[in-house]
């Protein structure tokens, strides 16, 4: 059986660069993080040009 981790990163919509915030072994706690970041978000991230989400990695 396979564990996961799930990594929230920005994403910027023009670019399509991205930048890589924190993982956690809970999706639930990875969710609410990115609510909170869509909420106050980092000074050097702009909502009207990327957005804030998370990925499942496998850890094999």
């Amino acid at each position: 059986m396979a564990q996961w981790i799930y990594v929230v990163f920005y994403e910027n919509k023009d670019t399509a660069e991205f930048e890589v915030i924190k993982a956690f072994k809970s999706e639930q706690r990875a969710i609410d993080f990115v609510k909170l970041l869509m909420y106050a978000p980092f000074e050097r991230h702009s909502l009207e040009k990327g957005f804030y989400t998370y990925r499942p990695i496998p850890m094999t």
